[in-house]
């Protein structure tokens, strides 16, 4: 019966502790890199969304994921596509697995599909979050939470389950990847999910990265596993491809 019990838990697990994280940067920046995938429509506009290598489009062939995953992107945003490792998919759709090792989330920033921005909006906003990183870092785990509690309330809701989450910390690592068009930071973020009376700590990589396109602003949040120093690394080269 517990083993029974922890299986069903570890697919439930996948499919909420995904909206965790997602809102946590939303307050830092605008758009990214469009992580060869599908190509989406903004503005009567077709982008290609290049697809980082050792992922798939998992909304593309999920469901379950495409009907889940829009939910988990703030309201600045406009959900655009996921993507997730192969292993991660399969063990979604097998119900087994518990955490995710990565996901890849990619969205645009609903105040620029129907205007353009310009190139020294963006060069302005790039200032201002390089300065204000240390700032941020204060006052968002805050905010953060209440989301968390929102999403975690919806999913549990929608599951039929107990589960509740706690950031523990929000620490920045710095911005990287800089250009006119485009700024990307990383920072590591450490919680605690309970779920049906089992608790997970779970420590991940997050890399919010905004590119400007044609005048619009895309987000790409890249999410990993922290396991090591060369996690840090490793994301910050999933979310520059």
């Amino acid at each position: 019966m517990k083993h029974a019990t922890d299986h069903a838990v570890q697919g439930i697990t996948r499919r909420w502790l995904l909206a965790i994280f997602v809102a946590a940067l939303q307050c830092l920046q605008p758009g990214e890199s469009l992580a060869q995938g599908r190509s989406v429509t903004v503005a009567a506009a077709e982008y290609s969304m290049p697809l980082p290598g050792g992922y798939v489009d998992f909304c593309d062939i999920d469901e379950d994921a495409a009907s889940d995953f829009p939910s988990f992107v703030p309201d600045s945003n406009e959900f655009l596509s996921c993507y997730a490792t192969p292993s991660d998919v399969k063990e979604w759709q097998d119900g087994t697995g518990g955490l995710f090792s990565s996901y890849l989330i990619a969205t645009v920033m609903k105040g620029t599909i129907a205007r353009n921005a310009s190139a020294q909006e963006f060069a302005a906003f790039s200032s201002s979050l390089k300065k204000s990183l240390t700032t941020l870092a204060s006052r968002l785990p805050a905010s953060m939470q209440q989301q968390i509690d929102l999403a975690t309330a919806t999913l549990s809701s929608k599951y039929d389950i107990d589960a509740r989450t706690t950031l523990n910390s929000l620490v920045p690592i710095g911005a990287f990847d800089e250009g006119a068009d485009r700024i990307s930071t990383v920072w590591l973020a450490d919680a605690t999910h309970e779920v049906e009376g089992q608790t997970v700590n779970d420590r991940q990589v997050q890399v919010s990265s905004s590119v400007l396109v044609n005048g619009k602003l895309f987000v790409l949040f890249t999410y990993g596993k922290l396991e090591s120093t060369a996690d840090v690394e490793r994301y910050k080269k999933v979310a520059r491809e």
